[in-house]
Order: C-alpha cells, then sequence, then structure tokens
C-alpha cells in the first residue's frame, strides 16, 4: 500500500471509468490495449489527455486488487455491490483512507454514532500531520480539498448518507455472495470496515 498520499483529493470514486477498464480486462485486452483504448480513443471519457493518463494509472491500480472472482462481481452484481467492490480495491491503495475508516467510520458504526462531520475528517488529517513527515507538508488547503474527498468517496460508495452538509454513516449494501466471499477470502481488516463489524 502505497503511504499517505493525496489522490482522492482529485480522482475519488471513478465508478463508471472504473466499470470500462474492468470490462475490458474481462475480455482479456492486454494493458498495453486497455491503455490505448482509454487514454487514445478516450474509452473512459475524460476531457483532457493529461486526465486520462492519470486517472487510467489510479483506476487500473486499484483494478489490479481484484482477483477473478471480485472482478467479475464488480461487473455483474447490482449497482451497491459493486460500488462497494470498488471501495474494497481502494481501501487497499490509499493507506490514509484506510487509516480514516478504520479510526473513525469503523468505531462510528461500532459505537453506533451516526453523524459524521466534515470537521472530523480535517481533525483526522491534521492529527496525522503531527505524525507524518508527510502530511504535515500539506498546505490547510489541501487538507480541506482532501476531506472533501473523503466525504465524496464514502458517499458514492455506500457509505455515508448525506443531507446537505450533514452526514450519517452506515454499513454499505454487499449482496450475500460477495459477503461470504469478503468474510472467507477477504484482508480482515478492511473486510471488517467493509461489513461494519469485528471478525
Amino acid at each position: 500500500m502505497n503511504k499517505y498520499r493525496t489522490a482522492l483529493m482529485n480522482r475519488p470514486f471513478m465508478y463508471i471509468e472504473s466499470k470500462r477498464i474492468a470490462e475490458m480486462m474481462l475480455q482479456g485486452k492486454t494493458e498495453e490495449e486497455r491503455r490505448y483504448e482509454a487514454i487514445e480513443l478516450n474509452a473512459i471519457q475524460m476531457p483532457s489527455l493529461d486526465r486520462r493518463k492519470t486517472s487510467y494509472k489510479e483506476i487500473s491500480h486499484r483494478l489490479s486488487f481484484l482477483d477473478d472472482f471480485f472482478l467479475e462481481k464488480f461487473m455483474n452484481s447490482d449497482a451497491d455491490t459493486a460500488k462497494a467492490i470498488l471501495a474494497y480495491a481502494i481501501l487497499q491503495t490509499d493507506q490514509l483512507y484506510y487509516e480514516f475508516m478504520r479510526e473513525i467510520y469503523l468505531e462510528k458504526i461500532l459505537l453506533l454514532q451516526k453523524d459524521l462531520a466534515k470537521k472530523e475528517v480535517i481533525n483526522f488529517l491534521y492529527k496525522k500531520a503531527e505524525q507524518s513527515e508527510v502530511v504535515v507538508k500539506w498546505a490547510d488547503n489541501t487538507k480541506e480539498r482532501l476531506a472533501s474527498g473523503f466525504i465524496q468517496m464514502m458517499r458514492e460508495s455506500g457509505f455515508i448518507v448525506s443531507n446537505h452538509e450533514e452526514h450519517q454513516v452506515k454499513r454499505p449494501l454487499i449482496n450475500q455472495g460477495v459477503r461470504a466471499y469478503l468474510r472467507k477470502n477477504g484482508i480482515k481488516p478492511i473486510v471488517e470496515i467493509m461489513l461494519g463489524e469485528l471478525l
């Protein structure tokens, strides 16, 4: 897992784009073919060449953490389950987001605390700045934007429901087959986040 980075600030969930790349993977297209279609033919429908390149790299990195079962279920499950599978991949690629989800989200779920304020996300980032030479160098504006990225990520992947500036934590909806597979084959600390329970 990469150490702390700010990818979720600019490239949060990218669900539709990830589906397009995953479909190419299931079709057996090579990395070169996928890259060409995504970047040169703009299969992921991003406005600029730079954005296509960085987004494709991030999506490919995320999807590389999904085995054949997860990849197939990502493409062929209901939208809630598919989004949860993508969230599972993202939790493996982003150390800071993973730590936030363990330390703040999971604790709230376990303690039956519903409300999540953006201020709590920002406070988490400031706490990390006290512990990390990387995070301490980030400007306040960067922390603010990253907090917004975290909240957007949680909303799109089913970990919160939002009403204006108010957010309530919840467990994502995941079908039984994927839940069972996660329990048996998943990375335990991440599965605990996904299911909202300690295993």
